[in-house]
């Protein structure tokens, strides 16, 4: 049996099966003395692991057939290093994960995947190890659990509280084997099994009770042990020795993200005219004289795979051979190596009766580009590559079958393949995006554009009212409003708010007390049912949000300081079950989820459906004055989650990636509009009209692109009785379009933007703008 079949069947049951059996220890066991004996052997060897303060090893697991002229098949080595203090240091199949108790990072090392082998794995380690740790990551998890032997048991014995906990269920057989030695190492060998079957053994070391050797179940002839070599309870706990440094190119991220699948071929869709073949009776056949017919293509030679790849041609053949459409060529890779009398017998003695051809001249390997053999080529009428297959799939025969008959109803499948792919790799560059570490925006490179000169709108006219330069570093503005007066609160660096009238002075400057390492870079008020006013405030990523009162104290701070989490990215203070009381919905990076939280600090509901939220937002009240909540999720799809914390299906605006969405504050028309915001194929924003159906009504191209700051990038305002939607563009711009997308302005404000808000002051519309220099107030006319 070849290691390809070991691998994709036995190894995938073995390691269910380990994983199964290795943690189950403890829960009732027989009265023999001898089982009670193997018992205290396990229970010593688990709390000795328990009570480690730091353990080494260098092992490697084997897999080989299971009799007495053992064939070794594959081995896997690995590296364990731990220290309680947070430290540990693990190689194991192509993972390479290290923490030093401040960061914790990863790689998946893989050179046919360069892509995914440049990104690592970056964030702030975990207080305690455990394995939740590293299951957070499904990726990394999934390529631990899924080796050929499965999360090294040591590591389970290390970060696992409750280790082994139900190996000793009431249909789990213990037995104490003969002692043997490793080396020079004496060991107890302890089987468990239920019922005989599904064995492992534990080889335990008489004197310091850690695992020298582990022998999994035998399965489909095969047996896998793991030996822990130089397994020992003392490690470095130097925490320099478990550090991970990052590489110039490496793309740190929370986590991996996987790349799609590059296409079979670059010359799907594409004619290839120039290629002739020779028969066996020494015809030619060119190209030309395949048009007009789909043609069928295999490159074989003289091996198995081969075989088996033109056994399952042939019994599609066998269906066509009355179908003047479609025709057929095997075609024999290695140009005249072989006579064609000693061709034609092995295809006889493979049963295949394939029309033969011979590729003299290689034009596999340079029009076809191909590599090896076997591969199949499907072309259409017009000589356009519609199929490309290298090496063997089991279902290939189905698949051909499925091709032929797509192709003679027309359909174009290349064209699907590619525009698939296309989208694939559209989606795998944003969520690449919302994997970056401690960055709000893409992690790929993209235009850095220059701040372009200031200009003036077309159809707005902007009358400069005041122009404000005290402020140390203008951010974000929020429109406050109390009793129908308005004010603007500017976030003035990363702790302070200044608040301003109307008329640009300043009414007050605010230094938030907040703990020394938090910050606040936007704002969102609120009012309650009682008409006080609340404001939240948060940083992305950040490690709390903070709620004050109206004299600007802080009377909340979420979550506690011993929660841990992988940062904040979005919240919002809304009151969703219409009972008049406001509620904060933290919405957090990695697992934790959504949480609601009461003005007092106490969670109410929490909502674990959605991996890393990007944003969130409220629909309208409905007529029994209840809201959703909308949870813009890290692949870009929409989760509707209701005031009480049940999730609905995730939907998604067409084949866009939403990364951020916004509700108009007035709809025109009664009916609830939305904006969201995406990124193209050629890396630029993307603003999109959707309507109540979550249909895309119209788009407008931002400018690509980074902003240096942290400013809101989308807000909605209502002025001359019309709700319009305002982007500030990373080029110093600033966009306009209406709500129903049919009207657009722009204009350069000449330098960056930090912040942007629009509101209707009595009868006037205020336009207010923040750079690095100045905020500036404008009155906004329309040019008649």
């Amino acid at each position: 049996m070849r290691i390809a079949i070991i691998s994709s069947i036995a190894l995938v049951g073995l390691a269910l099966v380990v994983t199964q059996t290795v943690r189950s220890l403890t829960r009732g066991v027989s009265s023999t003395e001898n089982q009670s004996t193997a018992e205290q052997i396990l229970l010593r060897m688990v709390d000795a692991y328990r009570h480690a303060k730091s353990y080494s090893d260098r092992g490697v697991i084997r897999i080989s057939e299971a009799s007495e002229n053992q064939t070794l098949y594959d081995s896997a080595p690995f590296t364990v290093r731990f220290n309680r203090s947070g430290c540990l240091w693990l190689r194991a199949y192509q993972v390479h994960l290290v923490s030093d108790g401040d960061r914790l990072r990863a790689k998946f090392m893989d050179k046919e995947i360069p892509e995914l082998s440049r990104q690592i794995v970056d964030r702030v380690a975990p207080d305690k190890m455990e394995l939740s740790v590293l299951k957070r990551d499904a990726f990394l998890w999934d390529h631990l659990e899924g080796g050929i032997g499965g999360l090294p048991v040591s590591l389970r014995l290390l970060l696992e509280d409750n280790a082994l906990s139900e190996v000793f269920t009431d249909d789990v057989q213990l037995k104490r084997l003969p002692s043997q030695k490793i080396g020079d190492k004496q060991c107890h060998l302890i089987q468990a099994g239920a019922d005989g079957t599904n064995t492992v053994v534990f080889w335990i070391d008489v004197r310091t009770h850690i695992l020298r050797r582990f022998e999994y179940p035998q399965m489909d002839g095969f047996s896998t042990v793991a030996d822990f070599n130089d397994a020992r309870f003392h490690g470095s706990s130097n925490r320099q020795d478990y550090r991970l440094s990052l590489l110039p190119d490496d793309r740190p991220v929370q986590y991996f993200v996987v790349p799609p699948q590059p296409l079979t071929t670059h010359l799907l869709g594409k004619t290839v005219n120039r290629f002739e073949f020779v028969a066996l009776n020494g015809d030619l056949i060119s190209a030309a004289d395949l048009r007009n017919r789909t043609t069928v293509l295999v490159w074989f030679n003289r091996h198995p795979a081969s075989q088996a790849a033109l056994a399952a041609v042939q019994r599609v053949y066998d269906w066509y051979q009355d179908n003047d459409q479609v025709q057929f060529y095997a075609v024999w890779a290695e140009g005249s190596s072989l006579e064609s009398d000693q061709l034609l017998g092995i295809l006889d003695e493979w049963k295949i009766d394939l029309p033969v051809v011979r590729d003299l001249e290689a034009f596999g390997r340079d029009v076809f580009q191909i590599t090896g053999a076997p591969t199949l080529v499907g072309l259409d009428t017009e000589n356009r590559v519609q199929l490309f297959e290298v090496g063997v799939r089991e279902d290939l025969e189905t698949f051909l079958s499925h091709g032929l008959k797509q192709l003679s109803n027309g359909v174009d499948i290349a064209a699907i393949l590619v525009q698939q792919h296309d989208e694939e790799s559209r989606q795998y560059r944003h969520n690449l995006m919302v994997a970056n570490t401690g960055n709000e925006e893409i992690l790929h490179q993209v235009p850095q554009p220059d701040i372009r000169p200031r200009s003036e709108p077309r159809h707005w006219k902007l009358t400069p009212l005041w122009s404000l330069t005290q402020l140390e570093s203008p951010g974000n503005i929020t429109v406050l409003e109390k009793n129908h007066q308005i004010s603007f609160a500017v976030n003035d660096g990363l702790r302070k708010v200044v608040e301003l009238d109307i008329d640009g002075s300043i009414r007050q400057s605010i230094e938030l007390n907040l703990p020394r390492d938090a910050e606040v870079t936007y704002l969102q008020q609120a009012s309650d049912a009682e008409g006080r006013r609340w404001v939240v405030g948060g940083a992305s990523l950040a490690r709390k949000v903070f709620l004050f009162d109206e004299a600007w104290q802080p009377v909340l701070q979420y979550p506690a300081e011993n929660q841990s989490h992988d940062g904040i990215q979005d919240v919002q203070l809304l009151d969703l079950n219409g009972d008049g009381t406001l509620e904060m919905y933290v919405g957090f990076w990695g697992l934790a989820g959504i949480h609601a939280v009461d003005i007092h600090g106490e969670r109410t509901w929490r909502n674990q459906a959605v991996h890393s939220v990007l944003s969130l937002v409220a629909t309208r009240p409905d007529v029994a004055g209840l809201r959703q909540l909308l949870v813009v999720s890290a692949d870009g799809g929409i989760v509707p989650v209701t005031f009480d914390g049940r999730e609905g299906g995730e939907f998604r605006v067409g084949s866009h990636a939403i990364y951020h969405l916004q509700r108009a504050v007035v709809s025109q028309d009664g009916k609830p509009t939305f904006c969201g915001l995406a990124f193209t194929d050629e890396e630029t924003h993307l603003a999109l009209g959707i309507n109540e159906d979550w249909q895309e009504t119209w788009s407008y191209r931002l400018p690509s692109g980074i902003h240096q700051t942290a400013v809101r990038r989308l807000s909605s305002a209502r002025l001359f009785e019309e709700t319009y939607w305002l982007f500030p563009g990373s080029d110093g711009s600033v966009h306009i379009v209406s709500e129903d997308g049919k009207f657009y302005d722009v204009f350069q404000q000449g330098a960056a933007i930090r912040g942007l808000v629009a509101t209707q002051a009595g009868d006037d519309a205020l336009l207010i703008v923040a750079s690095e220099q100045e905020v500036v107030g404008y009155k906004v006319d329309m040019n008649r």
